[in-house]
C-alpha cells in the first residue's frame, strides 16, 4: 500500500508519518507545502501525485489560523474550501481513496453529546465555513 499525506510539515501530518511509517508494511511519503501546494493548479497537483500513485491520500494540510482567517477569508476559503475540488478529482480519477481532516469548528458546539458525521452543520466561523466548504467540495467529487 502506498499512502500520500499532505501536510506532512505541520504537527498533525508529521506526527502520522511517522506513526504510519513505524506501524504500517508499505510506503508512505509524507509531503509538504514545497512539494505539494493545495493552491497550485490542477495538472501541477496531479502530477505530483500521479509520480507516486498512491492508494490512499490523506489530506492533514490545511489554513488553521482560525483567528486569523476572520480577517483572511479568501485564502481561508481557498486552501480549506476550493482547492479541496481539485485534490478531489484528482483521487477520483486516480482511484486513490482520499481521507480528509476535517474540525468541530463545522458545527456551532450548542449540542451536549459528541457530535457525529451527519449532524447538521452550523459553523459560526469563517475557519468553521471554510472546512465546511471543502468537505462539500470532496463529497460532490470525489467517490472513495
Amino acid at each position: 500500500m502506498k499512502i500520500a499525506i499532505l501536510g506532512a510539515e505541520g504537527q498533525l501530518g508529521s506526527l502520522l508519518e511517522k506513526s504510519l511509517n513505524q506501524n504500517l508494511d508499505g510506503e508512505v511519503r509524507g509531503l509538504g507545502i514545497n512539494d505539494f501546494n493545495l493552491l497550485d493548479p490542477l495538472e501541477k497537483k496531479a502530477s505530483h501525485l500521479q509520480s507516486f500513485s498512491p492508494d490512499v491520500v490523506i489530506n492533514c494540510a490545511a489554513y488553521t489560523q482560525v483567528d486569523k482567517a476572520e480577517s483572511d477569508k479568501e485564502m481561508a476559503m481557498a486552501v480549506n474550501g476550493s482547492a479541496l475540488e481539485d485534490l478531489a478529482k484528482i483521487c477520483d480519477a486516480e482511484k486513490a481513496k482520499l481521507v480528509h481532516i476535517s474540525t468541530d469548528f463545522v458545527f456551532d458546539g450548542e449540542k451536549n453529546r459528541p457530535y457525529q458525521e451527519t449532524d447538521p452543520c452550523s459553523p459560526l466561523s469563517v475557519y468553521g465555513q471554510s472546512k465546511l466548504l471543502g468537505e462539500k467540495l470532496i463529497q460532490e467529487n470525489c467517490e472513495s
